[in-house]
């Protein structure tokens, strides 16, 4: 464009710009690279960047950028995420990955998925010291550069540093704190660029220079076989790739659980045992702990001892609720069917169907229902077994308002208190005399827009004080007293 001015190439600058945007979402600095080439390539002027017929051309590069950023919203809901950290842990970890890459770039051994790396802000590390020596060469010897007029140089240097600045300022959460080599992918690029620029200076300089750079490529190709033709065994599968990581790295919790798994699902059960109590020894507080204990859990029911893995199971469902977990809630309601505890069954599938509804967990639901009717219900047993097995609440969360009384029925009416966000299955609200005597609930009802229950029994008990239950799936009950006055 900058040779022919022609608008219908700079409309193909723009919509190339939106497609590299799907490919590389570090594309979106890209304006600042053609920036860059228009001062120090094409010789630019900067107060000419200022002109209204310049400043519309950059500022034009919002429009595809402004697209692509609501696209993205569209389809994944939120934008970035920052991660809980202190602005002297940013900063610390900015320049200490900076250096960290330049290194990498110029001397890629040993390669590692996940190279160890730890969040820290001390200042005054050696590490750090070191690591903030290398960007102030880096940035001093961007200066010569510009200073010096090698402009192709200077360029290269930029380019290294717009297109690492994503992985150093848009942090997305720890994994982005981690130092992963393909982020030097593009940034990489600038290495080629001082390459080339090096090895061209040097073929017209004099015949001599041209063997030196002739060895200096082999040597660079040489080397660069040498470190990564061996590392192509690591990659033959994903055992082998997290077996050699792990060794590298031994905290790597989120492979460590993932070979644990690999273990399992081929019939491995105890070195699956030994990943899995390695998370739960040396990382209880990891985010993901759940998953360890739901491998022990899965290694204990594969062993045929399901105490134990019942044990498990639940430490999984105290550590873990989000969406995935349904597995491990299920597996517990399956455990106490076994035992027969029918009740505590229901509640668990109850749980996992809220956190991911299943065909399968809507079976077991729907089986635990069946049972408990047929166990609990008929038998005028259900008053009792839920007092047993579940746990009463001190709030006050279900509050008794009046009854009405007719010939042969009393109707009970209950506010639902705002902000309750259980799930109060109908079928297990029960009524008991202060005898403990079970009474029948001949009909429920339930109005969303005031709040109110209504619960039906014989007018026999219309002078007497009654206890109403209203369970919910987390086994916690409710219990409101109706009074004969």
């Amino acid at each position: 464009y900058r040779e022919s001015g022609s608008t219908k190439k700079l409309l193909l600058v723009y919509l190339f710009y939106f497609l590299a945007l799907f490919a590389k979402e570090p594309a979106a600095f890209l304006p600042l690279i053609v920036l860059c080439l228009d001062i120090l390539l094409f010789r630019l002027k900067i107060r000419d960047l200022f002109k209204l017929k310049e400043l519309k051309r950059y500022v034009l590069f919002a429009v595809p950028l402004i697209i692509y950023l609501l696209m993205r919203h569209i389809v994944l809901g939120v934008g970035a995420q920052f991660g809980e950290f202190t602005l002297a842990e940013r900063i610390h970890t900015a320049i200490t990955l900076f250096a960290y890459y330049n290194g990498t770039l110029l001397y890629p051994y040993p390669l590692a998925l996940y190279p160890p790396f730890e969040i820290s802000s001390n200042f005054k590390s050696f590490p750090f010291f070191l690591s903030f020596i290398t960007t102030l060469i880096f940035v001093g010897a961007l200066f010569f550069f510009i200073k010096k007029q090698k402009n192709i140089l200077a360029f290269s240097f930029i380019w290294f540093a717009v297109f690492l600045s994503p992985v150093l300022i848009v942090i997305g959460g720890y994994w982005q704190y981690r130092p992963f080599e393909r982020y030097l992918f593009i940034p990489g690029i600038a290495l080629a660029i001082i390459l080339g620029y090096v090895c061209s200076r040097a073929f017209v300089y004099s015949r001599g220079t041209r063997y030196v750079v002739a060895l200096l490529l082999l040597f660079i190709i040489g080397g660069s076989w040498l470190i990564v033709f061996p590392r192509n065994k690591d990659w033959r599968d994903s055992e082998a790739l997290i077996t050699k990581t792990l060794q590298q790295n031994p905290n790597v919790h989120l492979i460590r659980r993932e070979l644990g798994e690999i273990y399992f699902q081929k019939g491995e059960f105890e070195k699956a045992k030994v990943e899995f109590e390695y998370l739960i020894e040396k990382a209880p507080d990891w985010k993901d702990i759940t998953m360890a204990y739901k491998g022990m859990g899965d290694y204990y029911r594969a062993k045929g001892d399901s105490d134990e893995a019942l044990g498990y199971y639940l430490k999984a469902t105290e550590t873990g609720r989000s969406p995935r977990d349904y597995v491990s809630y299920n597996n517990v309601g399956s455990l106490y069917m076994d035992k027969e505890n029918y009740l505590k069954g229901f509640s668990y599938f109850c749980q996992s169907l809220q956190l991911f509804p299943t065909t399968e967990v809507q079976n077991n639901f729907d089986a635990a229902v069946s049972l408990i009717d047929s166990t609990h219900i008929k038998t005028n047993t259900l008053h009792e077994a839920i007092l047993r097995e579940f746990e009463k609440s001190l709030e006050k969360k279900i509050i008794y308002q009046d009854k009405r009384c007719e010939e042969k029925s009393c109707q009970f009416a209950f506010s639902l208190q705002t902000g309750i966000p259980e799930a109060l299955p109908p079928f297990l609200i029960t009524a008991a005399s202060a005898s403990g005597k079970e009474i029948e609930i001949t009909n429920k009802s339930f109005n969303p827009q005031t709040g109110i229950i209504i619960l039906e029994t014989g007018s026999s008990y219309k002078d007497q004080m009654l206890s109403f239950i209203f369970p919910n799936c987390a086994r916690i009950y409710y219990e409101a007293i109706a009074n004969p006055q």
